[in-house]
């Protein structure tokens, strides 16, 4: 009966901290005009849910969350930039293929092209947030994190296409938990991804330190 109590106020305090960091991630992202907001808001996020989901004790999410903004404020806008700008080509060749040929085999490559960048975009916050890199390099490494990982590729889409249903019908969620559930099972699912890839390393270099002379 206790672990079952136990497990009903841990579930309980994750759907709270979850709520908090929505609002304040709505809130953030007013502060930085939405266009420079979004990204060291959606950073943050992930940063503290990281924290979370390592156990690193009970955090002030509100004092968190206010210096890793600030601290990640430039930072995160660069990595944002190069990701607009691909999104903005997409879409220009998009609209400009469409508006000559209409439908064809034609768009097939630009349809690759934009499922590798969303990909890409799912493993840039886990990225950012995970390891201490610059920029470009955060870019370059969700990059190759998305290729090496497809079945947490196929995971995450599916849990998030679920919960975009959910929200659809249940629009009230959106207030709630519409950035920081599925920045939890983006952060989730890449941390377990990123453990695995690091106790692999650790093996090999294990290895190494023991080949015969």
């Amino acid at each position: 009966m206790k672990g079952i109590t136990n497990r009903l106020y841990g579930l309980a305090e994750w759907i709270s901290h979850l709520a908090y960091l929505n609002f304040l991630w709505f809130i953030f992202c007013l502060f930085g005009l939405v266009i420079f907001g979004f990204m060291p808001a959606t950073v943050t996020v992930f940063i503290i849910l990281r924290k979370r989901l390592r156990h690193q004790g009970d955090i002030p999410v509100f004092k968190t969350f206010l210096n890793t903004y600030k601290e990640e404020f430039i930072k995160s806008n660069l990595v944002g930039i190069p990701l607009v700008i691909l999104y903005a080509f997409i879409f220009i060749d998009l609209i400009y293929l469409r508006s000559v040929a209409g439908t064809g085999p034609m768009f097939i490559p630009i349809y690759f092209i934009l499922l590798g960048t969303v990909l890409t975009t799912l493993y840039v916050f886990p990225v950012y947030a995970h390891y201490d890199l610059k920029a470009l390099t955060v870019l370059k490494n969700a990059f190759l994190m998305m290729l090496i990982h497809p079945l947490n590729n196929l995971f995450m889409v599916i849990i998030l296409v679920i919960t975009f249903f959910v929200m659809k019908n249940l629009p009230a969620l959106v207030v709630f938990f519409g950035v920081s559930f599925p920045a939890l099972v983006i952060m989730a699912s890449c941390y377990v991804a990123f453990q695995k890839l690091e106790k692999g390393r650790k093996r090999e270099n294990d290895n190494a330190r023991h080949l015969p002379e």
